[in-house]
């Protein structure tokens, strides 16, 4: 069985407990970079929260699927 590998985190102001198979610096530098783009959308002063997700996730699902042309 892998070794699993938990970090806490903060990503757009809320507290993660995160557990995978990656290393915890991996681990970081992943919720770092969702906290990061949730930030850039979210300078959009009437965007929710709920909708800052959504469009986090819709942007990197762009960039997953770009990645597979």
């Amino acid at each position: 069985m892998d070794k699993k590998t938990k970090a806490e985190v903060r990503i757009y102001g809320n507290d993660y407990t995160i557990v995978g198979s990656e290393t915890e610096e991996y681990i970081n530098k992943v919720c770092f970079t969702v906290d990061k783009k949730m930030r850039e959308i979210a300078k959009n002063p009437i965007l929710k929260p709920i909708k800052v997700s959504v469009l986090t996730a819709v942007n990197f699902c762009d960039v997953y699927y770009i990645g597979l042309m």
